[in-house]
């Protein structure tokens, strides 16, 4: 029999507190680094949060492996659905590498030959990933081998770990047709993968999330994801989360199927009533914010723990990833009192771990009590009525058109129509260079901004 876990986080993020993984992925596209030098940071990235998180208290932790670029990206690559124009790229020899890396760099960044795939929004998020390409003919065939090689690896380390997976409504609800049919017609298909894939796995639990849970679904859709789950359900351990809404249909679809937990949101839109769940499967209770950056109420939610596990099984968790905030407090360098209020990463992981640890009766009060007391101080801060009253009456109008066009046109100069871009521009060498220099101090501010003119003029 499965057994039940107090603690866990909702997902990972991958690039590194330092954006290692970034650092390492442009050594590698520009061929400065090897396959083994990006493997090898992919894997101390993923070892060190395994190993953050257990010495946290967490007991269940997340992983979904090496991930190089984006998890829906990575569930294609795993379902071998790559975009008919990069099919024929051959797999990728380099060492450490999974064998279909150039063909999921070619999805991602696009070639000469093969441009990339769409990018969009992950819900109502800044997260931008991978939309998957699929057509009538599309079949899927399993390409573990690299995900099953990274969860025994963190099994082998004496990692509790728990694979996450995209999971099969949510990844053809999300994907795109060449051909107009329906992504959805390969449902029925594709729980069956995922009951083979999920069967190779040599884990006691494994996540699959499936945010499109809470966004509108047709009653006939949602009867089908309910017997895709009921079949998965047999492996036993299985754990469906959703996030980004409230979960109460995701509970009348999944409860009472034989599922081993399911994850629900009770951040995004409060805590509901969660009718549907009688107690049959842990409730994996997203208290802990994974959007924001304040600290978690911790009095309140405890409360709210408190009375959900009066009803059954309960797991503490974030409403979401932590890809979504910064990953630590502690190199910032900001106002005391507002660092006090705030709670990213690292500390995030902390409040799920003194909470869990609450609800088996171990109340750290300390923290518990600079928690309230950093609530109250945020919502009566002398620092924002300090703000409000320098702004005078005079802030709150608009000066004259003809004044402001005329000090405008003096102060910038812009021409006619002018244009500017959502996002960055792409770091030429020269960029890059420059940037070098400056932190060094080698250039002073007046030469790096004019540099930074030559670039954008070019």
């Amino acid at each position: 029999m499965t057994s039940f876990f107090s603690s866990t986080i909702a997902g990972v993020p991958r690039i590194g507190a330092n954006r290692e993984l970034k650092f390492a992925l442009e050594g590698f596209w520009s061929g400065q680094t090897s396959g083994r030098d990006l493997s090898h940071t992919a894997t101390l990235l993923t070892n060190a949060y395994a190993d953050q998180l257990v010495a946290a208290g967490i007991d269940s932790v997340p992983t979904s492996g090496r991930s190089y670029y984006d998890a829906m990206l990575d569930t294609t690559a795993l379902l071998g659905v790559f975009p008919e124009r990069v099919q024929d790229i051959s797999d990728h020899e380099n060492d450490g590498l999974p064998s279909f890396i150039d063909r999921y760099f070619a999805t991602a960044r696009g070639t000469a030959e093969a441009p990339a795939s769409a990018m969009t929004k992950w819900f109502d998020t800044n997260y931008h990933y991978l939309v998957p390409e699929l057509s009538a003919e599309t079949r899927f065939i399993l390409d573990d081998a690299a995900l099953l090689t990274d969860i025994k690896n963190q099994l082998t380390r004496g990692i509790n770990a728990r694979p996450v997976l995209i999971g099969p409504f949510t990844y053809l609800s999300l994907a795109r047709t060449t051909d107009g049919s329906d992504a959805l017609d390969h449902l029925e298909t594709l729980f069956t993968v995922y009951e083979r894939l999920l069967a190779k796995l040599p884990t006691q639990w494994v996540q699959l999330d499936e945010p499109s849970l809470v966004t509108d679904v047709s009653p006939e859709l949602l009867a089908r994801v309910r017997a895709g789950y009921a079949a998965l359900a047999a492996r036993g351990g299985v754990f469906v989360n959703t996030f980004f809404g409230a979960g109460d249909q995701a509970l009348d679809t999944l409860a009472g199927i034989g599922l081993g937990a399911i994850g629900v949101d009770l951040v995004s839109d409060g805590v509901t009533d969660l009718d549907a769940w009688t107690g049959e499967e842990l409730l994996v209770a997203g208290i802990v914010d994974g959007r924001n950056i304040w600290r978690t109420d911790l009095c309140t939610a405890l409360a709210t723990l408190r009375r959900l596990q009066a009803r059954g099984p309960v797991a503490v968790s974030t409403s979401c990833s932590l890809l979504h905030v910064p990953y630590s407090l502690a190199p910032e360098n900001i106002n005391p009192e507002v660092r006090s209020w705030l709670a990213f990463g690292e500390e995030k992981i902390t409040e799920v771990a003194a909470l869990a640890r609450a609800l088996a009766g171990e109340v750290d009060e300390a923290l518990f009590d600079a928690s309230a007391a950093a609530l109250a101080d945020r919502r009566h801060s002398g620092l924002t009525r300090a703000q409000n009253q320098q702004v005078s009456p005079a802030d709150r109008e608009r000066g004259e058109f003809g004044r402001r066009q005329a000090a405008q046109d003096k102060a910038l100069n812009l021409p006619p129509l002018p244009t500017t871009t959502i996002g960055s521009f792409p770091q030429t060498a020269e960029i890059r260079s420059a940037r070098a220099k400056f932190r060094k101090g080698s250039l002073t501010q007046a030469e790096y901004d004019e540099a930074m003119r030559a670039e954008v003029a070019d």
